[in-house]
């Protein structure tokens, strides 16, 4: 009889229910806690994958930007050449126009678009640039945009990795955007040389001198800059 009654007490004691509840609690915590941790890398990764690819973007950019800038240049300044008869600022904008940057190759920024994206622990894994129309006008001629877009990829180090069956990878992308923001231009009489010191030594010439100079070129100095294109 006793023992049914210390059967009977041991049902009726709830403090082992209540312990075996605070047990699972503690195991169902353990077990979110790298879940927690995984879906907090995944929005840390995200957040530097972006800054990955807008570096990408703008390294490769301002390649283009230098290269349109000081080549072919004398000090800065692209000069007009007598010699090919460019009498006219359209004359020299149109051999302007023709350097190869303007094709907006590959080579002159993905290299430094792939060490920009590695030296923020991304991977480049789209490039693309090209030359749009739209810029700014310089004595009539339109001068283009050269854009850069860009896609990377950063890894996220998981807790739970094994049970997802691959590595979690964080895409992002970018464009950004070489634009000539200034320009100058100075008029030089031909006299019979296009020695790249004379340009550069000789004053500018004047409203008097124009008057009476019968074969006149023209050098040119721009001043490139790059932004990132949020509106895409």
């Amino acid at each position: 009889m006793q023992q049914i009654d210390t059967l009977k007490a041991l049902l009726h004691d709830e403090q082992g229910g209540i312990g075996f509840q605070l047990i699972w609690i503690c195991f169902v915590i353990l077990f979110l806690i790298p879940f927690v941790w995984d879906i907090a890398s995944v929005q840390y990764a995200r957040r530097f994958a972006k800054t990955g690819a807008e570096a990408a973007a703008l390294a490769a950019t301002q390649e283009y930007a230098r290269s349109l800038h000081y080549q072919p240049t004398v000090q800065g300044v692209f000069r007009g050449s007598c010699s090919q008869q460019e009498y006219s600022p359209q004359d020299v904008l149109r051999r302007y126009l023709s350097q190869p940057t303007f094709g907006a190759p590959n080579g002159i920024g993905m290299g430094y678009a792939n060490q920009f994206a590695q030296e923020n622990g991304s991977q480049l894994t789209t490039y693309r640039s090209w030359a749009e129309d739209g810029g700014i006008l310089v004595e009539g001629v339109s001068i283009p945009w050269i854009k850069v877009y860009v896609e990377t990829l950063r890894p996220v180090h998981t807790a739970y990795w094994p049970i997802y069956r691959h590595d979690l990878k964080t895409p992002n992308r970018a464009l950004a955007v070489a634009y000539l923001a200034d320009w100058s231009s100075q008029s030089r009489p031909c006299n019979g040389s296009d020695d790249p010191a004379a340009s550069v030594t000789s004053p500018a010439t004047t409203t008097e001198d124009m008057a009476t100079c019968d074969e006149c070129t023209y050098d040119f100095t721009f001043e490139w800059q790059v932004t990132l294109d949020r509106a895409r």
